[in-house]
């Protein structure tokens, strides 16, 4: 069985016909076949290229780290910047759970902010928590997670935005230091 499909343009539309073999009543082979105008979804389609262009592109060049996450809050996909702020691999990231990232001081805070996620209350979520890099150095991190719902309303992922804020949390302490001890 041949079906041949083809798609041609006539000024502003675009029409995709398909012809097939038929079997005749009179046993001779014919062909049948039809035409549709699929302009629209061309269209939706080249949007649909356009912004997950625009999106590949501020995930991979962001100097924040990123991170597209599951339901459970599992790591699917990380960009640079994260692997830099961790020194893991987009592998190691993905294939390791939350407590093997975090500073033992802070796993309960990091429980309860799953917990509210999980319960999907709100769109967004925020945290500042310690990460424990590849090397077991420990750098302070600002994490924000939003929801990416379809059309319906329905949770489709996550996304987490990491921020290395490991110097500002230095100048904190430092501060408060110093105040103690005027």
């Amino acid at each position: 069985r041949c079906v041949v499909t083809k798609r041609e343009a006539y000024g502003e539309r675009t029409f995709e016909s398909r012809k097939f073999p038929v079997m005749l009543k009179n046993g001779k082979t014919g062909i049948g076949g039809f035409v549709r105008d699929v302009t629209e979804s061309l269209v939706t389609e080249k949007k649909l290229y356009e912004n997950e262009a625009k999106f590949r592109s501020v995930f991979n060049n962001s100097p924040v780290g990123m991170a597209i996450l599951d339901k459970e809050i599992s790591m699917l996909e990380t960009n640079h910047a994260l692997q830099r702020i961790t020194g893991y691999t987009n592998e190691e990231l993905c294939a390791s759970d939350w407590q093997m990232r975090t500073h033992q001081d802070d796993y309960e805070i990091t429980r309860i902010f799953l917990e509210e996620i999980s319960k999907e209350e709100k769109e967004a979520y925020h945290i500042e928590k310690r990460y424990l890099t590849k090397d077991k150095k420990t750098v302070w991190v600002s994490i924000t997670v939003s929801s990416v719902r379809d059309h319906d309303g329905n949770l489709i992922h996550y996304i987490g935005i990491f921020e290395n804020i490991t110097e500002r949390k230095i100048s904190e302490i430092e501060l408060v230091k110093l105040r103690e001890s005027v």
